[in-house]
């Protein structure tokens, strides 16, 4: 009687639990179907649509256009033979020189001023201007070694530094190359140092502002006014009588070094270069080029950067790249590719060892390491001594950016001219001639 009883107590409440429960359903779908009519035809209106972007995408645009680069760099084998070499690089270089714009007129004055100097131990820094385009002038610094010379010269291209050749990193290139028996030119890059919109307010001559992409509406890239300031910087040289004018060389860095590249490729009394943290490839730079300074017009469908590496052969390049660099076109992955596809030129001509490079785990910059194998290069190249190996730095100090300048705050000469200013004359000139 007992389990009866229990049996009967136990599966009541079961059955009380299930009816409970399905009272609580069907409730709650009478709900539903009461107040939520509207969610209901929403859900059948959507549910037939095809998922057409079911997962997440990148950027289209990039991706297609990275991968028409990737396509690009195989492209350019440059010619096995002498003669095909010979027609290659006439066709290649004339491609450049229409493509950046860069004309030099060596026939214009330089019209060199000097506004002051100061002497150091060891050597002298001249605060000067000269001509490098019809009423245009460039500002600079030469550092001149003491004695009477000729000394074999180098030409120092700035980077992104607003200050230009006032920067202390790129003072201590012009210094340590004085101190070790060569002259060198310190000298702004267009839109940068004093030559800016106001004198003595720096400010970036590139993509800020988009101040460097405002020469492309007048027909002239940056790329090819820096070529053109650079070779009147070497007609200078040329032109001082304590300067050997069969041995100059040039150097820069990030930006400079790109400068150097170009400089090198396009004027051949250019005997040695050392560019520092730019090598890199046209590939790497699509996408994520780090300055318009550095752009060639229409550059990949005609060359890759091994080519223009190349157009310095047989003369001597060596290339200074950064483990920690944090911008990925002058990763030494990339300088290595497009050393490897222009040393066989290099070897083709006689000159396999005239194109090298060297890597160190450092961040972007000019650093000591890389001035010391910039002064053993130029050592074995420009004077022929050493073998090559880096040289030690003599110690130095650099001076006040102030005391380097040509022209005080309210003095600047109408012949420096910043770029707003320049392509509104040049805009003018144009326009009288449509």
């Amino acid at each position: 009687m007992f389990r009866v009883k229990t049996f009967l107590k136990i599966n009541g409440r079961i059955f009380s639990i299930l009816f409970l429960s399905a009272s609580m359903f069907f409730l709650l779908m009478g709900l539903t179907k009461a107040g939520d009519k509207d969610t209901t035809r929403k859900y059948k209106a959507t549910e037939g649509l095809p998922n057409v972007f079911n997962e997440p995408h990148g950027d289209l645009v990039e991706t297609t256009i990275r991968h028409e680069a990737i396509m690009k760099f195989p492209l350019y084998q440059l010619p096995q033979t002498k003669k095909e070499w010979d027609q290659y690089r006439v066709t290649l270089k004339n491609q450049v020189i229409k493509k950046t714009g860069a004309l030099v007129d060596q026939n214009l004055p330089l019209n060199l001023k000097e506004t002051g100097s100061s002497k150091m131990p060891g050597y002298t820094i001249k605060n000067i201007a000269f001509q490098t385009r019809p009423g245009t002038d460039a500002t600079a610094n030469l550092y001149v070694p003491d004695g009477d010379g000729k000394f074999p010269a180098v030409i120092v291209m700035m980077g992104h530094s607003s200050d230009g050749r006032l920067y202390d990193l790129y003072q201590s290139v012009g210094i340590t190359l004085a101190l070790n028996g060569y002259v060198s030119l310190c000298i702004d890059p267009w839109g940068s140092g004093e030559r800016t919109t106001v004198h003595g307010v720096f400010e970036d001559h590139g993509d800020a502002n988009n101040l460097g992409s405002a020469l492309l509406n007048i027909g002239q890239p940056l790329m090819g006014m820096l070529i053109t300031d650079n070779i009147r910087g070497v007609d200078l040289l040329s032109s001082l009588p304590y300067v050997d004018a069969q041995n100059i060389g040039a150097t820069g860095s990030s930006g400079g070094g790109n400068q150097t590249m170009w400089l090198t490729a396009m004027d051949e009394r250019i005997k040695a270069a050392v560019p520092v943290v730019s090598a890199g490839t046209f590939e790497a730079y699509v996408m994520g080029s780090p300055c318009i300074c550095e752009v060639l017009v229409d550059g990949l469908t005609f060359t890759e950067e091994a080519g223009v590496l190349a157009l310095i052969a047989p003369r001597a390049i060596k290339m200074c790249n950064h483990n920690k660099d944090d911008l990925e076109a002058f990763n030494p992955r990339e300088m290595l590719r497009s050393y490897k596809n222009a040393k066989p030129v290099f070897e083709m001509l006689g000159a396999g060892n005239n194109i090298a490079y060297d890597t160190f785990d450092l961040k972007h910059g000019y650093w000591p390491q890389d001035r010391e194998v910039m002064l053993g290069w130029f050592n074995l190249h420009l004077k022929k001594i050493g073998n090559g190996s880096p040289v030690k730095e003599i110690a130095f100090k650099t001076l006040p950016g102030k005391q380097l300048m040509v022209y005080g705050k309210d003095e600047k000469a109408p012949q420096v001219t910043g770029t707003a200013e320049y392509c509104k004359q040049r805009g003018n000139e144009l326009r009288n001639v449509f």
